[in-house]
């Protein structure tokens, strides 16, 4: 296990590996299995984010359809608010000049 250690840590700056990976092998155990799960894992993480994500955009959906039956002045006014937002741009937070402008 040292030898193990002592390669990794000499060539850590080339190639990254995961001392999970290291102590499996130690272990005697195969680290694609290691990886394979890790793989799995994050894919499930993924899909319950995305699920949940799925799920916030059809309650803004339904809010928003709900808000237009009850409040229109409301949900005209929100829309409004909303295109500003989304047509608006950020400004440049850089303190060079563009290239095709004139410094006074």
């Amino acid at each position: 296990m040292a030898e193990l250690y002592e390669l990794n840590a000499n060539i850590a700056s080339e190639i990254p590996i995961p001392l999970e990976v290291i102590t499996q092998v130690d272990q005697g155990a195969n680290p694609d299995r290691w990886l394979k799960s890790f793989v799995e894992r994050a894919a499930h993480e993924n899909m319950y984010t995305n699920g949940i994500l799925s799920n916030i955009n059809q309650y803004r959906t339904l809010l928003q359809n709900k808000l237009a039956d009850h409040f229109p002045e409301l949900h005209q006014q929100l829309n409004q608010n909303q295109n500003q937002n989304s047509t608006s741009t950020p400004p440049d937070k850089s303190d060079n000049p563009p290239a095709n402008s004139t410094q006074v």
